[in-house]
């Protein structure tokens, strides 16, 4: 990826990325994740809730890949494998999503899956 639009995109406000994410998912159809063979990336905030962070591209997850992430590396997960079993087992689970999390701020939007599959489906009716 060019690295003009790296910089572009990951210096867009955080509700900006988050569009941006609903927009590409949406599109090609695929969420990006970072695995280590212990498991998914994760984070927790003060409250001690289980946040797993997402981005819409690999080149943007691969740019996290460092300090606690620096055994990770980005996986794809299928947007209907996204929506129809990672969103509903962490809803079950009562965990969130962390969209496009930037390293360098440590700021992601985090959502509920609810509303996250309802973003989602509300854009995939633009690519039917």
């Amino acid at each position: 990826m060019n690295t003009k639009k790296i910089e572009n995109v990951i210096g867009l406000p955080m509700e900006e990325r988050y569009n941006y994410f609903i927009r590409k998912v949406a599109e090609f159809e695929e969420v990006w994740g970072l695995y280590h063979e212990d498991g998914w990336a994760v984070l927790s905030d003060k409250d001690n809730r289980t946040i797993l962070p997402f981005w819409p591209e690999e080149d943007f997850a691969l740019l996290c890949c460092f300090e606690q992430w620096k055994n990770y590396t980005p996986k794809l997960i299928s947007l209907d494998d996204f929506i129809n079993k990672w969103l509903k087992g962490m809803k079950n689970d009562n965990r969130f999503a962390n969209i496009f999390y930037v390293q360098e701020t440590k700021i992601g939007n985090i959502v509920t899956p609810d509303i996250l599959i309802e973003d989602l489906n509300e854009e995939i009716k633009n690519y039917l």
